[in-house]
């Protein structure tokens, strides 16, 4: 994905409701985070022209906030189809369907997964951790989401990586933003989820470097 100015706007943007509380500093951490830097090649090349389901799963932590894996995973297939890294992605509903009338889904082969919703690989995304604060007291907001990454083929090999069981690590951090409001914590939500597909998709792409 090409970062512009269009990018940095879009970050500012989101940060509108919290910049009279939060001050500059989200801003500042945003357009620095997408600012352009000296280029990076990918960690894999997908598949070109296939089919993708973005599946985010909890299945090790359970999230406090569940819907972050729709979140996640509808902002990851966005940057795959905005960098053309995938042919076409499988939306997050028909999954949860899948899943809602599977009794055994959990226990499910990831490949299995795939090959009921008709895609020809699976990006799967499992979240570790996902905080908004350091402490629960007081008003002070510090972002946290890892994550670990893989690419699994419908046929039941592993593409990516071969050499890491768990999968390619991902974390995101923010700094920390003082506000008083318990609102910021969809803020903060809503942008460590823009950072980590924005992270998840930058291993698949040449990109700039990461702050």
């Amino acid at each position: 994905m090409k970062i512009t100015m269009r990018n940095i706007l879009h970050a500012a943007i989101l940060c509108l409701p919290v910049v009279l509380t939060a001050g500059c500093a989200v801003v500042s951490f945003l357009v620095a985070s997408f600012a352009p830097q000296p280029k990076i090649q990918a960690q894999f090349v997908l598949p070109k022209g296939r089919c993708v389901l973005v599946m985010t799963d909890d299945l090790v932590y359970p999230l406090a906030y569940p819907p972050l894996k729709r979140l996640l995973a509808d902002k990851i297939g966005e940057q795959l189809l905005g960098s053309n890294l995938a042919g076409g992605t499988i939306d997050y509903q028909k999954l949860r369907d899948l899943q809602d009338r599977t009794i055994d889904f959990d226990t499910m082969p990831i490949d299995q997964v795939a090959r009921r919703l008709g895609a020809d690989y699976v990006l799967y995304v499992d979240i570790r951790q996902f905080q908004l604060r350091s402490s629960e007291i007081g008003s002070l907001w510090k972002g946290r989401l890892e994550a670990f990454v893989k690419v699994v083929d419908s046929a039941g090999g592993r593409l990516w990586p071969t050499d890491r069981t768990e999968g390619y690590e991902v974390t995101v951090e923010t700094p920390v933003f003082p506000d008083d409001s318990e609102a910021f914590g969809l803020t903060l939500t809503e942008m460590l989820a823009d950072l980590t597909a924005n992270r998840v998709a930058n291993l698949f792409r040449q990109h700039p470097e990461e702050w």
